[in-house]
């Protein structure tokens, strides 16, 4: 069976498109000076259709990220809004998806310096209790104002998720779609849907361990915490088991790309592993865990959390690149083949 051409670092060929569609990139032609409008900040529509790279269609197929940094916020939301008015909001679904997959990048942005800088809160106002007890993540968020502050960055990193684990949704449809038999897609279909209902719950209750601080709501805050670490790592374990699965029944659609971010989905998803197991050994254990004082044990249990927290936000980074090339290059094609 003939195939697409593919360069280094181009998408992987699609043998089930027809020939007409397939199309290949390249990423090494010559660069082009910007328009004014372009080198204004605000990405010109091209055909009815927005592309983040380089302002235009020809920008996109190149892979060039020249729109300068000024007015880039806005010059994504006027080409994502000009491309739905100009195609009767027939564009919207290829565009929004392709600039909701910063999504990833931005649950790691929002929630990482989120935990670190309601700590800092709980410092000012107690700093007391950091030389007698380190407190936990739920101990730095259990008072006013660092509460409230947790609680809405929380808010904004719920959205993130369930918007990063819908698009992962689709993505993997699409992928299944190309692959061939339903008959041999049973399994990586189930571990899809599966994931990302894990995900979604995980998400749920997130908001509500945020919104149920210790002081005011124990125990529906120690079980929506315990909720979000079991649910969180039963997403991530199977949305990695799905990767590597199609990647085996499916390898003419792993690409460079695809093949590194199964290997990022490993080394997060190991991280996320080894530290939830280390950390519910010591909140079981924590008297006999180790043979130090109070003190030094508590900032190791303190650490594995927080450092159990980074692996869960990191880890939907791993799937970012290959997210923003099948929105931008693959499900265009889908849509209009």
């Amino acid at each position: 069976m003939q195939t697409g051409r593919t360069n280094p670092l181009g998408p992987p060929s699609f043998p089930s498109l027809p020939a007409a569609r397939r199309q290949t990139v390249s990423f090494n032609a010559a660069p082009q000076r910007l328009s004014p409008r372009a080198a204004s900040g605000v990405l010109p529509v091209t055909g009815g259709m927005p592309y983040l790279f380089g302002g235009s269609r020809e920008g996109a197929r190149r892979g060039r990220t020249n729109v300068p940094p000024a007015g880039w916020v806005l010059g994504v939301c006027v080409s994502e809004l000009s491309a739905v008015k100009a195609s009767g909001g027939r564009a919207g679904w290829i565009s929004w998806p392709h600039s909701l997959s910063w999504s990833l990048v931005m649950i790691f942005a929002i929630g990482a310096p989120s935990l670190i800088i309601t700590r800092y809160i709980y410092w000012q106002m107690r700093p007391e209790v950091f030389l007698r007890n380190p407190p936990s993540i739920s101990g730095t968020a259990s008072r006013p104002p660092s509460s409230d502050f947790f609680m809405w960055s929380m808010f904004a990193v719920t959205v993130c998720i369930c918007i990063a684990w819908l698009l992962n949704l689709r993505m993997n449809m699409d992928r299944l779609n190309l692959a061939g038999s339903p008959s041999q897609l049973r399994g990586p279909a189930s571990l899809n849907a599966a994931a990302c209902l894990f995900g979604l719950v995980a998400a749920t209750f997130l908001v509500l361990l945020s919104v149920y601080p210790l002081t005011s709501g124990r125990d529906m805050h120690m079980m929506a915490s315990w909720g979000f670490y079991v649910c969180e790592v039963f997403a991530l374990i199977l949305d990695y088991s799905f990767s590597v699965w199609f990647s085996r029944i499916a390898p003419q659609q792993i690409g460079p790309i695809e093949r590194r971010g199964i290997r990022l989905r490993g080394i997060a998803g190991a991280g996320v592993l080894v530290s939830s197991l280390f950390f519910v050994y010591l909140f079981l254990n924590y008297d006999d865990a180790l043979p130090l004082d109070h003190y030094t044990k508590q900032l190791i249990y303190v650490g594995t959390e927080y450092l159990l927290s980074f692996c869960f936000f990191a880890y939907p980074m791993a799937g970012f690149l290959e997210m923003r090339r099948h929105y931008r290059e693959v499900a265009p094609r889908l849509r209009s083949a």
